[in-house]
């Protein structure tokens, strides 16, 4: 980030690269057109999911990257997997196994 400071056109490059590379596994292991169509609420949660937690999870970790260094952000990112599972059990009732 220090030769590029430009947070947003690096994580809009890194998000189609993805997209892309997604894309073409996906019809790789999918041919089947109807296993593809998505329709209303299934449409919106797919596509706020990429939208909000994509892009807002890498714009925090590419600022985060900028401010305080890779240690930082290496250390942290782990944590938004405990994180999602967390907020799931609070706001949507998920139940919580610890595994056996």
């Amino acid at each position: 980030m220090k030769e590029y400071p430009a947070e947003f056109t690096v994580i809009f490059y890194y998000n189609l690269c993805v997209s892309f590379i997604a894309a073409i596994v996906g019809i790789i292991t999918e041919p089947s057109l109807n296993a593809w169509k998505v329709r209303g609420i299934g449409l919106t949660s797919v596509l706020c999911s990429g939208l909000f937690v994509c892009c807002l999870n890498l714009s925090i970790h590419t600022w985060a990257l900028r401010l305080k260094g890779p240690f930082y952000v290496a250390m942290f990112k782990p944590l938004s997997i405990a994180i999602a599972v967390a907020m799931g059990v609070v706001f949507l009732g998920d139940t919580l196994h610890l595994g056996r």
